[in-house]
This record gives structure tokens, C-alpha cells and sequence, in this order.
């Protein structure tokens, strides 16, 4: 109820708030901020911390660039990151499940590790990713993806991406 109030109060009260263009934004912001969320609700309902969102989302696009780079392909870079991703979760998930280690320090300390790690592949200079289909493709509306047969779809392998 409060999310539709305020949803009418911001249409009528600020200029372009309706516009695709800030809907798409909002839309896509919502996914990452939500699925951020969702995990950390049923972190804090087991009554534990977990903190390295940041640093670990960092490592990723570390790995995510350097495989796109490596292989001119955005898909394998997307799956390098989200495999490097899910090994830091898997090591903080056996450190803290079998080994008892409260996962406030073992999410602190990994933090530490994820940084050290990226810092020292990167050699201390930012990273970024100068594959052109990625830009494009990142920023581009989601109808516009097509599969190879030229359908649109969510599930499968997008032609910018393979």
C-alpha cells in the first residue's frame, strides 16, 4: 500500500518519472537491490552476519573482466565471475557450517582475502572491461536481446553473449 502511494505521489510530483527510460532504471536497480535483500533476510533469520557483499562483488567483476578479456566472450566472463562468487561462498559456507567459526570473522576475513586477491591480480590499478558487446549490450533494453534464431528470450543464450 505505501509502495503504491508513494509510487503515484513521485508520478505526479517529479518531472519524468513515468519515462521508460527511469522506469527500465528502477526496474533494474530493483533486481540487484532485491536479490541483495532476499539472501541477507534469510542470513539475519539464522541469526549470523554476513557482510562482504562489496569487496566479493568486486572480486567478480575482477574475474568477469579478465575472462571477457581473455576470451572475447561477455557469456564465459558472466559465468568465470559467478563461479568465483560462488567459491567464496562455499569457503565462507564450510568455515562457518562444519568448522563453527562465527561468520561475522570468517566474512570479515575474506573480505580481507577477496581484496588482497583482486588487488594483487590487478596489480593495484582499477579494471575495466573495453569489450564493446558488453557495453552495448548491458545498457540495452531487455527486448532487444535476441537468440540466434532471432526470437526473443530470457533463458536462452543471447547472440551478443556467445
Amino acid at each position: 500500500m505505501v509502495f503504491i502511494i508513494l509510487f503515484v505521489a513521485l508520478s505526479f510530483t517529479v518531472p519524468d518519472f513515468l519515462s521508460s527510460r527511469n522506469i527500465q532504471g528502477l526496474l533494474l536497480s530493483v533486481t540487484l537491490i532485491g536479490s541483495i535483500s532476499v539472501t541477507m533476510m534469510f542470513v539475519l533469520a539464522l541469526g549470523e552476519v554476513d557482510l562482504p557483499l562489496h569487496p566479493s562483488s568486486r572480486s567478480r567483476a575482477s574475474w568477469h573482466r579478465r575472462s571477457s578479456r581473455a576470451t572475447h566472450s561477455v557469456f564465459i566472463g558472466v559465468a568465470a565471475g559467478v563461479l568465483a562468487g560462488g567459491a567464496v561462498g562455499l569457503v565462507n559456507g564450510v568455515l562457518v557450517a562444519r568448522y563453527k567459526i562465527n561468520s561475522l570473522i570468517v566474512t570479515l576475513a575474506m573480505m580481507e582475502v577477496v581484496r588482497g586477491l583482486a588487488y594483487i591480480t590487478s596489480n593495484g590499478d582499477a579494471e575495466m572491461i573495453s569489450e564493446e558487446r558488453f557495453s552495448t549490450s548491458a545498457a540495452a533494453p531487455f527486448s532487444a536481446f535476441r537468440t540466434r534464431s532471432g526470437t526473443t528470450s530470457s533463458a536462452s543464450c543471447r547472440s551478443a553473449f556467445c
